[in-house]
């Protein structure tokens, strides 16, 4: 099952999916379990964790959790939540590359729509320092977006960044308080303690990222082909006093044939007949 974010944030996704249901798959994952997973790990950094959870009804350490009305399994990632052998804290992250039939590195090119959905825990009194987002890279290049579960950077809590063999392209970036945040994640502009449906459209070479069905950035000039993956960061050594509320959860990473623009605008015509559209079978 798919997991229940905010009412207008579901609605939004059913409304981009709707709008591109006769594209071709090109890769789809639902995490349903890690052996059977078409997809790579990278780990880097310091000491992480991975493993399938139902979302409905999962443990980390002694701590509960549910975070979805029905049992459906998805990624579970800690990253940076105790100190290594050195008893220190270290940035670490989780790569979750999509791979083709072969098994090698899934290599997107044209227009495509690249999707997921995501949900991201901290404790509310420590806040966090945990990223996620996707990723494209070729060689020395890298396009990526992430955002961050607190806000906790300020302007830079939702980044767009393209680098080359030449270095830095472009940073675009801004903070909880901007509108486009808050018509995303409800008043307080962050992505924290819900499920955010996150969405590359990439069409004549532009690549365009919306967050529940918002237009967050638009990067022109940018590298669009190449190697596709997901991931989830600590970007800090410093290390949660609440290690058991430091997580993520990554579900649905879905790569479809053709760009599925998200038409906010339109949710109105769903009426209520579209509340009854909130819940799929994966």
């Amino acid at each position: 099952m798919r997991k229940v974010f905010t009412t207008c944030a579901l609605l939004t996704a059913t409304v981009a999916l709707t709008s591109n249901a006769s594209a071709a798959t090109i890769f789809e994952e639902t995490f349903d379990s890690i052996d059977s997973a078409n997809i790579e790990l990278v780990v880097n950094g310091g000491v992480t964790e991975t493993k399938i959870v139902d979302a409905n009804a999962f443990s980390v350490n002694s701590t509960s959790f549910s975070v979805s009305d029905t049992s459906s399994n998805a990624l579970l990632i800690r990253t940076n939540y105790t100190a290594g052998d050195d008893g220190k804290g270290a940035a670490a992250s989780v790569y979750i590359k999509a791979k083709d039939s072969e098994g090698n590195s899934l290599k997107v090119t044209g227009d495509y729509t690249l999707s997921y959905d995501v949900y991201m825990s901290y404790k509310g009194s420590a806040g966090t320092t945990e990223a996620s987002g996707w990723s494209i890279t070729e060689g020395e290049e890298e396009l990526y977006y992430y955002m961050v579960g607190d806000g906790g950077y300020s302007a830079n809590s939702f980044r767009n960044k393209y680098f080359n063999a030449d270095g830095l392209v472009f940073d675009n970036k801004f903070g909880p308080e901007e509108d486009k945040a808050k018509e995303a994640f409800g008043d307080d502009g962050v992505p924290a303690f819900q499920w955010s449906h996150v969405e590359l459209v990439v069409k004549d070479g532009v690549a365009t990222t919306f967050v529940n069905g918002e237009e967050f950035f638009v990067a022109e000039n940018a590298l669009t082909e190449g190697s596709a993956s997901l991931f989830y960061t600590d970007h800090y050594a410093s290390i949660a006093a609440e290690e058991d509320f430091q997580w993520g959860l990554i579900d649905n990473f879905k790569i479809v044939d053709g760009a599925a623009v998200p038409e906010p605008a339109s949710l109105a015509l769903l009426g209520l007949g579209g509340l009854a559209l909130l819940r799929r079978r994966k």
